[in-house]
């Protein structure tokens, strides 16, 4: 709620300006729990995890082609199976779009925010396949990524330079 009331104030660019080693500190909050709740499950069941993989003719989980889970879930397990995956993909990554502008500033620009997302998603989804603590899927990366990316969009609403009260575009935030 504190965040949110932050962005009630007018000048929307010069709280996330002034409040950078704040930010630093929430993102890096943030992704200690994406890492721990998305790659180790919370820490719930990891004996049991770590058990499973031990077993004979065990082998990593891994889906290389774009919409084979996403499709799978539809078919197989039904609508509400269906959204809670797709949900699942998606809202725990708009925070780093958000974030990780709001904290570095060097990553501000489009390309540069995006960029190092898909590589942070995609160090997650590749310690998930080493470790058998999840899969390596495609379709993760991609829906990881959009909620990103919609993060992104988030922090540039918030961070474009305003003028009585209205989006000043004549300069660059």
């Amino acid at each position: 709620m504190l965040i949110l009331n932050c962005f009630t104030v007018a000048e929307g660019a010069d709280i996330l300006r002034k409040n950078e080693m704040v930010w630093k500190t929430v993102f890096w909050i943030y992704m200690f729990t994406l890492v721990a709740f998305v790659s180790l499950k919370g820490l719930k069941g990891l004996p049991e995890l770590w058990a499973e993989r031990a077993k004979p003719g065990w082998a990593p989980s891994y889906n290389i082609r774009l919409l084979r889970t996403v499709g799978s879930y539809l078919r197989h397990y039904g609508v509400a199976v269906y959204r809670r995956n797709i949900w699942g993909n998606i809202l725990p990554f708009i925070p780093m779009g958000f974030l990780m502008p709001a904290a570095f500033p060097p990553t501000r620009g489009f390309f540069r925010a995006a960029g190092l997302c898909l590589l942070i998603i995609n160090a997650i989804e590749t310690m998930q396949f080493v470790t058998g603590l999840g899969s390596f899927d495609v379709d993760d990366i991609l829906l990881n990524t959009v909620s990103c990316v919609f993060g992104y969009a988030v922090y540039k609403l918030f961070a474009m330079p305003r003028k009585n009260g209205k989006p000043d575009r004549g300069r660059n935030a």
